[in-house]
């Protein structure tokens, strides 16, 4: 009896999380399973040739009678001759590259370690992938967003009877601790996975060693109007923390600093390759939390070699915390004076009042000593140009140690990816639990008549 396994993106908030529970017998089950992550000592990643579980990878059109989806279709991906609307940019973009296309990875990753089962009937765990039905609702809620018509579709409608299903799962991939359960660091890590999301940051390799760095400090991003415009309330705490950390550092410019608010799909914005052209030539990447808690720039920062540096509260997610050494390869510097929140909740919106500080915690286990303790933002940049050149050389090395562990594709030379490999041992760690709690029974198990799902 598998347990199913399933992403559904949700593109307001830049998401995606899992569901596992069971399949059998024609229906599927509403009981739900937690993902026990545990904690590991963080070292090398020791290549799997063959995973120790198997997924069955379920199409939705061939085992379950959807509607055939083809990437092919301008109306499932248009933007694989050029990039328009809120997707941002003008290159082409293909399905694989976009942001959101944790499921088509996670499929590979399945593959490619040896975890794909053949048969229903023989797998530890079921894996829905609907990628390509999600790049195509992602296509229609932008549409739907942008031009402020429902079209017969409410997209927040959708948003929240979908979290309200989410809410009954303890057992979430996802790339931020919000959508789990149990909001405390102590719980989160036994409820799921934190992935990045996928980026094409350096196809060709990085040497953060080898490379010369001018620029101290980079940081792009869209940030909330300045304080004295009465809308400024209505952003999130993120969005503020932006703007409040980018107009210190801007009253004291240098040659050395690049650091400025900007929507990155806003005209005139610095294309995307700009922007990681120049995370390349820094020594450091603000990395901050915005209208959510997560996003692609510290997975973006790390394959650059720009050490990440996180400035809170509220915090930016930080991904597999239990995989990666984050203290080692970046910087945490916790401002105790956080006036950017606003103190009256009535005054603000959800993610801007003084909830958010416990909310939007750090997903790492950190020593004290690797987070710099500052009393106000005016004190971030004197952090940085205080660090002892063998500070920055070592946490350098650890990005070229760990950078890979935050990217989807294979490392030079390699086969398989890094981050592949650690998020199927994972899952075949959960198929483990499961069958130690004999909530999987043992191989093979008798032939049962499904009418759902074909085998």
């Amino acid at each position: 009896m598998p347990h199913i396994l399933q992403i559904l993106p949700l593109t307001t908030g830049f998401l995606f999380f899992s569901l596992v529970g069971l399949a059998g017998q024609g229906i599927w089950s509403k009981r739900l399973f937690k993902l026990t992550s545990g904690s590991v000592l963080i070292g090398p990643v020791q290549s799997v040739e063959q995973a120790s579980c198997s997924i069955y990878v379920l199409d939705p059109a061939r085992d379950l009678g959807m509607p055939a989806c083809n990437y092919a279709d301008p109306a499932v991906w248009p933007h694989a001759l050029k990039v328009t609307g809120l997707l941002g940019g003008t290159e082409p973009l293909q399905h694989w590259e976009y942001q959101q296309a944790v499921q088509f990875w996670l499929e590979q990753a399945i593959i490619d370690n040896g975890a794909r089962a053949d048969r229903l009937a023989s797998a530890d765990l079921i894996y829905v992938n609907m990628h390509c039905y999600e790049t195509w609702r992602a296509g229609k809620w932008w549409q739907v967003f942008r031009e402020k018509v429902l079209d017969g579709a409410d997209p927040e409608l959708y948003m929240q009877q979908t979290m309200n299903h989410l809410s009954a799962s303890p057992f979430i991939i996802t790339s931020e601790h919000t959508m789990f359960c149990e909001q405390s660091l102590d719980a989160h890590a036994r409820q799921g996975l934190i992935l990045p999301y996928v980026t094409d940051t350096h196809q060709e390799g990085f040497d953060p060693l080898a490379t010369t760095r001018d620029t101290l400090l980079f940081y792009r991003g869209g940030c909330a109007p300045p304080p004295n415009d009465p809308a400024a309330l209505h952003f999130a705490s993120g969005k503020l923390l932006r703007r409040a950390l980018v107009d210190t550092i801007q009253a004291s410019p240098a040659p050395d600093l690049d650091v400025q608010c900007a929507c990155d799909l806003c005209p005139g914005a610095l294309p995307h390759a700009e922007v990681l052209a120049r995370m390349r030539d820094s020594r450091f990447c603000l990395v901050l939390a915005g209208d959510k808690p997560s996003s692609r720039r510290g997975s973006e920062a790390a394959l650059s070699g720009c050490v990440p540096v996180l400035v809170g509260p509220p915090w930016h997610t930080v991904a597999l915390a239990d995989d990666i050494d984050h203290g080692a390869s970046s910087v945490f510097v916790s401002v105790r004076r956080a006036d950017w929140v606003v103190a009256n909740a009535s005054l603000g919106v959800p993610d801007n009042h003084p909830d958010v500080l416990n909310s939007w915690y750090l997903d790492a286990h950190l020593v004290p000593s690797s987070v710099i303790q500052v009393d106000s933002l005016a004190e971030v940049l004197g952090v940085l140009r205080g660090m002892p050149p063998e500070v920055l050389a070592a946490k350098q090395a650890a990005l070229a140690r760990q950078a890979y562990r935050q990217y989807w594709l294979p490392p030079p030379g390699e086969t398989r990816s890094q981050l592949g490999e650690i998020v199927v041992k994972r899952l075949c760690d959960h198929a483990q639990m499961l069958k130690d709690r004999d909530i999987i029974p043992p191989h093979p198990i008798p032939h049962r008549r499904r009418t759902l799902l074909a085998d």
